[in-house]
Parts: C-alpha cells; sequence; structure tokens
C-alpha cells in the first residue's frame, strides 16, 4: 500500500531525512518502521488489565517522545546550521 502525506512542515521533512541517514536506512524504510511500530501495538489495548495498559501506553509515549526528540534536535541544528 502506498500513502501520500500532505502537508508536513518542510523542517519536519529535513528531520526525517536526517534521522533515517543517521540510522542508515531510506526515509521510507524510518517511517514505516514508525508506523509499524504504532500499528503493531494499537490492538494491545484492547487485552490488557489496566496497569498494563497505563505501562504500556507509557512506554509509546516515551519512544513517541524520543522520535520528537530527535526530529527537534534536528530543527534546532538545521536552524543553528543556517544563521552561522
Amino acid at each position: 500500500m502506498d500513502l501520500i502525506i500532505r502537508g508536513l512542515p518542510d523542517n519536519y521533512g529535513a528531520a526525517i531525512k536526517s534521522i533515517a541517514k543517521r540510522q542508515g536506512i531510506s526515509q521510507e524504510e524510518y517511517l514505516r518502521r514508525m508506523i509499524q511500530r504504532e500499528v503493531s501495538t494499537a490492538g494491545e489495548h484492547l487485552v490488557l488489565d489496566s496497569e498494563s495498559k497505563i505501562r504500556l501506553t507509557l512506554a509509546q509515549a516515551l519512544e513517541r517522545n524520543a522520535a520528537l526528540t530527535e526530529i527537534l534536535i534536528q530543527i534546532m541544528e538545521d536552524t543553528n546550521g543556517k544563521q552561522n
């Protein structure tokens, strides 16, 4: 299946490109892995007890936070590079 995502800010695209390059994978593969990680855990919430749901939700939030932090760092590095 092919997806087209419109409306992303340019700096997101640059950050995704940079993160993927650092990981030695294509942008496509980087995004595929992010989507797979999100989708693979989506159904788990239905069968877990409350405490397990909380732990899983926290772990997922931490993963998303780490990914967003990487993007933010890249944006800041790109911005600082353009200012110098």
